[in-house]
């Protein structure tokens, strides 16, 4: 939540996707969500990050995309810098989130931190 200053708040929200072996097209289709159009307004970031197996000895990067919590915390700290927020708590879906939790109280370690 965001104070506006004049007594009300405003939420926002940012989503991270993974494509999990599918373009952003077909995901777009089986989501029924024009993904390309939400990341064009700055609503959405796809994931850069891509899943790596073992395979015969070597580690092999896959086509599934996953998300990547050093790529949310990069988006967070850019967002409250550039507007300026006096950050009181974050909260945080506790779904697969450890790794940025881990993130957040490692280089935030004065944030309140809030599973909601």
């Amino acid at each position: 939540l965001i104070p506006t200053g004049d007594g009300k708040f405003y939420a926002d929200s940012h989503s991270f996707i993974a494509t999990n072996n599918a373009t952003l097209e077909s995901k777009s289709k089986q989501d029924n969500i024009d993904f390309e159009k939400m990341i064009e307004l700055g609503l959405v970031t796809l994931s850069k990050k891509h899943e790596v197996v073992k395979k015969n000895g070597q580690l092999v990067k896959t086509s599934k995309s996953i998300i990547d919590y050093h790529q949310v915390y990069d988006w967070l700290i850019d967002f409250i810098s550039s507007h300026k927020l006096q950050v009181l708590a974050i909260g945080f879906d506790k779904y697969n989130a450890n790794e940025l939790v881990r993130l957040l109280k490692t280089n935030r370690p004065d944030w309140t931190l809030q599973a909601v």
